[in-house]
């Protein structure tokens, strides 16, 4: 098994459930990791995940308005288990940064994992 993570991927998302959140795009950091089934030695893109593939996924999963960050949880892990039947296991961490509806709040966040063979996402 091999995991490919991809740590701190900042974007703009339109992710909120009030009228002042849906009008603003929120800034959001996300932590996605897959494991892969991968051979035992890596030579080239097809022996594993290809992570700049893995950073459009991401990237068009949460282009969608979603009012809640369990949603973009949930649309991440079904867009990126469908990138390869190899993978395994996904975590995905969304944090929404410096939530325009909680003063002094640095993060607001929702973490999920998904294992192939467990109850669809």
């Amino acid at each position: 098994m091999l995991t490919i993570s991809l740590w701190d991927v900042r974007l703009l998302a339109p992710v909120g459930v009030s009228a002042e959140e849906q009008h603003l795009m929120a800034e959001l950091s996300l932590d996605v990791e897959v494991t892969v089934q991968a051979h035992d030695e890596v030579h080239s893109l097809g022996d594993t995940l290809d992570y700049q593939r893995l950073a459009e996924v991401v990237r068009q999963a949460v282009s969608r308005p979603t009012p809640l960050l369990e949603q973009v949880c949930r649309q991440l892990i079904a867009a990126v288990s469908e990138m390869d039947e190899r993978i395994a296991a996904i975590t995905v961490t969304v944090r929404k940064l410096h939530p325009v509806t909680m003063k002094g709040v640095g993060s607001a966040g929702v973490r999920q994992q998904w294992r192939r063979g467990q109850q669809d996402v």
